[in-house]
């Protein structure tokens, strides 16, 4: 099982998804795992940014279901099981907060989700 963790500067690669609750957000986190896999010691940060607050309520659940999600990622995509995983709330207008939370923890990395497929669908006309 994944250690849960808060930011910190003791791992010499640290990588930031935004984490939406979307089949991109769940491709980001894959592809974040893949590459925390050959790094030793980095460590993963799972980041969701909300616009607007939430309850206390609200937020302590939303993390307790960000947790269940992160165990059983890491416990379907091999290699994850001794890497720190960290999950973030945030509340703010999404880039901001999330390059704000890169800067804050040192993030070499900042991974990022979409609901186009490929670099080509991001050019293609609507």
């Amino acid at each position: 099982m994944p250690q849960l963790t808060r930011p910190s500067s003791r791992s010499p690669f640290c990588i930031v998804v935004g984490l939406t609750f979307t089949d991109g957000g769940n491709f980001a986190f894959d592809q974040a795992a893949l590459i925390a896999r050959g790094i030793p010691s980095s460590e993963i940060h799972l980041v969701h940014v909300f616009e607007e607050g939430l309850t206390q309520a609200q937020a302590d659940d939303l993390k307790q279901h960000l947790k269940l999600f992160a165990n059983d990622k890491a416990a379907s995509l091999e290699g994850l099981d001794k890497r720190s995983i960290g999950i973030h709330l945030r509340v703010g207008e999404p880039a901001r907060a999330l390059v704000d939370f890169a800067t804050e923890c040192g993030a070499s990395l900042i991974v990022l989700g979409s609901e186009k497929h490929g670099v080509k669908a991001w050019f293609a006309s609507p």
